[in-house]
């Protein structure tokens, strides 16, 4: 009706936690929410106010779907990503997780409003996009959940991060493009030490340290 207060919107029949709201002259009202956590399956929304009870307006139908986000969106190999997922089936066990295609992880089991949580780690990998995808039981096939993506960075690691009583230093890298020609720099000034990256972007090397002046130096 013109200008009718106490509008309510229910999901399911049950209220949304909003204040009531009220129409304009010509009858008009809008309002957005967040979609309750719930399962894979769909819902009712209803809506009544002052002077229009409940089943005088139409329900329309709000089908909750799967969905998952991950964070961080970037990292060096070994970096671990946690994936959340919401919109799957009540308890749905065999939620597995693929990266590039091929299984990582798998038999994940959701909670009982179609939720779950669940930390990976990169793998190793070459740098740049990888997908990682979702997919449950045979309620949630491969293609229901749309993919997630992941850019890879290049890191490497010292060994022993404090050279005592030894000129020997162990690069490991991962993250870099395949089959890539490495070199090192000590302190800005190129080094004899190089290497070419594997199939997956790693490579591992030991090397002399030259003996410089200082306490700090900096291996690029």
């Amino acid at each position: 009706a013109s200008n009718e207060g106490g509008i309510k919107f229910t999901w399911d029949g049950k209220q949304l936690s909003k204040s009531p709201i009220q129409a304009d002259k010509l009858g008009a009202w809008s309002t957005q929410f967040d979609v309750p956590t719930a399962p894979k399956g769909e819902y009712i929304i209803s809506a009544s106010g002052d002077s229009t009870g409940p089943g005088e307006v139409p329900g329309l139908t709000f089908t909750v779907s799967p969905f998952c986000k991950s964070t961080p969106a970037s990292g060096p190999v070994g970096t671990r990503i946690t994936i959340t997922g919401v919109g799957f089936r009540a308890g749905e066990d065999g939620i597995t997780f693929t990266w590039d295609g091929p299984i990582i992880d798998t038999n994940v089991v959701a909670q009982p409003n179609g939720t779950f949580s669940f930390v990976i780690t990169v793998p190793p990998s070459v740098k740049g996009r990888h997908i990682l995808g979702v997919y449950g039981s045979s309620f949630t096939p491969i293609g229901i959940v749309p993919d997630l993506e992941f850019e890879v960075t290049p890191s490497i690691q010292l060994t022993p991060s404090n050279v005592i009583n030894s000129r020997d230093l162990r690069i490991d890298g991962s993250g870099f493009n395949a089959n890539e020609i490495i070199a090192v720099n000590y302190d800005t000034s190129a080094t004899d030490a190089t290497a070419t990256t594997d199939a997956k972007g790693n490579f591992g090397l030991t090397m002399k340290v030259p003996s410089r002046p200082g306490k700090v130096h900096t291996v690029e």
